[in-house]
């Protein structure tokens, strides 16, 4: 391998650990309180957030996945095979409804809940289609963020950061291109991924955001 390859190896290496599934939710909560009113709702409240999505959407998972390479549960980190990924998707599942039932006993926003509610849907999906086919995870959260917080922007806050949305998307596109340097995916398995998390955060939260409207409809037409 030259010079060069070892070099661009080596960055795309960085890039899909800084870009990990297990860190989504923390650069989510982060986002949300920088380019929301949250910042202002909730001031000097930032790490009653923070902390419950630190530990429990990174710090649990990473030791999960530690103890299962520990006692041979699995072959490596990485997860190369995907009937490795069962245990490992099943206990971030359950990380997840951790902190959904967290913020509900705090009261916080439908909308809100609905990210958390969003990510232990994708999970369970995840869970399903790795069964049968490699599908990206990394691609599948890095979907999920953008996916959350384009309909958080739209459907709740009614703004617009479309600069964040660009950088978002590049990474995106930075990470898949990675991931396939690396020969971890295949394009289809990358795309799939992206769309799959995209799609299950954006209607999450659009619902999650109308849900006195659905209940309404939902009541005239069907009570």
């Amino acid at each position: 391998m030259t010079q060069s390859k070892k070099i661009i190896f080596s960055l795309v290496r960085i890039l899909s650990s800084v870009l990990h599934p297990f860190f989504i939710s923390v650069y989510g909560i982060i986002l949300i309180f920088l380019y929301t009113d949250f910042k202002y709702i909730f001031s000097g409240q930032f790490f009653r957030f923070f902390l419950p999505i630190l530990i429990f959407t990174a710090l649990v998972p990473m030791n999960i996945l530690f103890l299962m390479k520990y006692t041979g549960l699995i072959k490596n980190y990485a997860l190369t095979d995907r009937r490795e990924r069962f245990l490992p998707l099943l206990g971030t599942f359950s990380s997840y409804l951790l902190v959904f039932f967290y913020f509900y006993r705090a009261g916080l926003y439908i909308w809100f809940l609905s990210l958390y509610f969003a990510a232990c849907l994708l999970l369970i999906a995840l869970i399903i289609i790795t069964s049968r086919w490699k599908i990206s995870t990394h691609m599948a959260s890095i979907g999920g963020l953008l996916g959350g917080l384009m309909a958080i922007s739209y459907f709740v806050k009614g703004n617009n950061p479309y600069v964040l949305f660009i950088i978002l998307f590049i990474l995106a596109g930075c990470l898949g291109t990675a991931r396939l340097i690396m020969g971890k995916h295949t394009p289809a398995q990358i795309y799939t991924g992206f769309l799959l998390g995209f799609f299950i955060f954006g209607t999450c939260v659009f619902l999650g955001s109308n849900y006195a409207y659905i209940y309404y409809l939902m009541r005239h037409f069907f009570m």
